[in-house]
């Protein structure tokens, strides 16, 4: 319930006209490239902003989001919105899909880690990212008829070159930043925009 309280708050920011630039940076892959998680961070307009990590199996194009912190204030620093409690039911909930999705990263659970500033929270074993050579990059927005200048299209490290799906990030950092999938169709025998999110 409490859940539902924060992204409440938060979209009452966003109702108020008020836009919010957000940041997605994927951080680790599983190693078949299936799953991915990504790091969003969101800037308040006055200060302080949001911390949350998504998880992205990018086969049946669901997305999970587990939130760790929010801190949104006017100037004046605010507590903390996400209580410790609250972010340790996070971590554990995102620790167990992450081994369910065969992603060997996990968020520390040590007894400090949720009372601090809640940085450097997990500890990275998996794929890292790598953007798509621009070349490729455009090749493949053409195909699915996107036209964002903004736009970075990434994929795991040791991809292989048939590769079925790209992250692709519009506005990375800036108002209306977005991310979708582009899943390969062994029909048309080429990439499409499956999601947006």
């Amino acid at each position: 319930m409490r859940s539902l309280g924060l992204l409440l708050a938060f979209y009452s920011v966003t109702a108020l006209g008020l836009c919010l630039p957000e940041r997605f940076e994927p951080v680790a892959w599983n190693y078949r490239g299936t799953a991915v998680l990504i790091h969003r961070t969101a800037t308040g307009p006055e200060g302080g902003g949001s911390s949350s990590y998504i998880l992205l199996n990018v086969v049946s194009q669901q997305a999970e989001e587990f939130y760790l912190s929010s801190n949104y204030h006017n100037g004046v620093a605010t507590a903390q919105r996400i209580d410790e409690s609250e972010c340790r039911r996070h971590v554990m909930a995102a620790n167990k899909r992450m081994n369910e999705l065969h992603l060997k990263s996990r968020f520390k659970n040590g007894p400090l880690e949720c009372r601090t500033e809640r940085t450097d929270m997990l500890e990275l074993k998996d794929t890292p990212t790598l953007p798509v050579p621009k070349a490729r990059a455009l090749e493949l927005v053409s195909i699915t008829g996107v036209s964002d200048e903004n736009l970075t299209v990434l994929a795991p490290k040791n991809a292989a070159a048939d590769f079925p799906a790209y992250l692709a990030i519009s506005n990375n950092g800036l108002c209306g930043a977005k991310y979708l999938i582009m899943l390969y169709s062994p029909v048309d025998k080429s990439y499409k925009v499956f999601r947006k999110f």
